[in-house]
């Protein structure tokens, strides 16, 4: 039996029920794993100075409802001086076909730089929001 005296506990069942467009189209719990391993990865392996071998993660989207297709992290040295100490991160995102993409600058710097982005809470929420612009830009352009 459903009793609709008091409206505040009906709005707190609808509250729970609410569900944002990017938990139900991306396949969230696959960038969460993405965004964990580039961040173990990165403390590991990139080093202060120097060179060291780009550290490249990537998905495939699987989800049908939403125009990206990969979608990849590459973590490099800026220069192949041995004295170099910045670091660049940068994130691809292609259509479905993979024919088109968008290639983005995520962060640029030294290597505790590149840590505190990776690390930050927002990190990967900041993420998933360019991941559905990029997924309306394609929608927009018609690109598949």
């Amino acid at each position: 039996m459903i009793h609709f005296e008091g409206s505040g506990s009906v709005n707190k069942e609808v509250n729970k029920l609410v569900f944002t467009k990017v938990d139900k189209i991306l396949p969230a719990d696959k960038i969460d794993l993405l965004v964990k391993k580039l961040q173990a990865r990165a403390e590991f392996e990139m080093t202060d100075t120097g060179t060291f071998k780009p550290i490249v993660e990537s998905i495939r989207n699987t989800k049908p409802v939403i125009e990206i297709g990969d979608v990849s992290f590459n973590l490099k040295s800026a220069s192949n001086l041995n004295n170099c100490s910045d670091r660049v991160l940068e994130t691809t995102v292609s259509t479905k076909s993979g024919q088109y993409s968008i290639q983005k600058t995520l962060a640029e710097g030294k290597r505790e730089e590149i840590l505190k982005v990776l690390k930050d809470e927002k990190f990967g929420e900041n993420f998933k929001k360019f991941l559905m612009e990029c997924s309306d830009d394609f929608e927009k352009k018609g690109l598949e």
